[in-house]
């Protein structure tokens, strides 16, 4: 029993603690101190800009030092804890350099090996980035791998796609916005119709129903889920229509145009009637807001890759 103790403590103190990895602070994370702000400023704004385009997230970071694990460990470390690329395409990259150890890593998430495999991330580091750090320019070296890599995923049509699609979803108002705009345009328009189905009118009839099908035609193009809300409402106010168009007052203004003579029996036949002297509706409130911060979109981890020393 005390050996298989004594065994257990060993094996645990030869077992290498994990180390603690840095906060991302951006696309650039000069942790090394290799890059000067010129150069931090021009490689923040052309990765942003690469993301902005391709949706793919391409980021660099320096360190002084790879914590007693190899560079192919602490990059994937790094792209997995920092979730590198979106979520649901695994498109990120991490240009991970070591100048200490004199390392340096191409680490590719899942969705871009096609594009991007390892044999073509070795030739970079090969071709464009060693030489450079061999001469002892480390900043040109990182610039000249970043700029290959971007044209790389720049070239992939389905990069082009979704960052179509990103910005065609940025575009469409929020439904918070939507919905109570809408609202305003379906719940007179079905108050109108009500009326108008009430006092056997057409021209309320037309209104209305030109008011609630345009916003209900728009909120399906944009969002099922705003029609959800729009419907019911249209419905609860065609229905307050149809009981206010009972009152002496709306059948005397719809198929007389004045409210002077009181009109108390149903009427039989449709007539042209006039428009609707009040109407019921709401206001929306817009506003919008954006935020930004250094977090990515949560890649999960890296699929390949290579790496290189000098």
């Amino acid at each position: 029993m005390h050996r298989l103790l004594i065994a257990g403590w060993i094996a645990a103190l030869q077992i290498p603690l994990l180390a603690a990895l840095p906060a991302p602070a951006g696309y650039v994370n000069d942790f090394a101190s290799v890059l000067d702000e010129s150069d931090e400023a021009y490689l923040e704004t052309f990765l942003g800009t690469l993301e902005r385009d391709t949706t793919a997230e391409v980021v660099v970071a320096t360190v002084a030092a790879l914590d007693g694990m190899t560079v192919e460990e602490y990059a994937n470390r790094l792209f997995a804890e920092w979730g590198i690329g979106q979520a649901q395409h695994d498109n990120g990259v991490l240009l991970l350099v070591a100048p200490g150890e004199r390392a340096v890593r191409i680490e590719v998430g899942y969705g871009l090996e096609p594009i991007l495999p390892d044999g073509l991330a070795g030739e970079i580091i090969r071709t464009e980035i060693l030489p450079e750090f061999r001469a002892g320019n480390l900043p040109r070296g990182i610039g000249r791998g970043l700029n290959r890599i971007s044209q790389i995923v720049r070239r992939d049509p389905e990069a082009s796609a979704r960052a179509a699609s990103a910005t065609a979803a940025n575009d469409i108002p929020p439904l918070w916005l939507v919905v109570p705009f809408f609202a305003t345009f379906v719940v007179f328009g079905s108050f109108a119709a009500g009326l108008a189905l009430r006092t056997k009118t057409y021209l309320p009839l037309t209104v209305g129903g030109m008011f609630v099908g345009l916003p209900l035609l728009m909120a399906v193009v944009i969002s099922w889920t705003s029609i959800a809300v729009l419907v019911p409402l249209g419905l609860a106010a065609l229905a307050l229509g149809y009981k206010r168009g009972r009152s002496p007052y709306w059948m005397d203004v719809l198929r007389k145009g004045t409210p002077d003579t009181v009109r108390d029996d149903e009427p039989d036949a449709w007539v042209a009637g006039g428009a609707p002297g009040s109407s019921s509706g709401g206001s929306s409130d817009s506003g919008g807001s954006s935020s930004s911060g250094s977090d990515f979109g949560g890649g999960s981890s890296g699929g390949g890759g290579a790496s290189g020393r000098w």
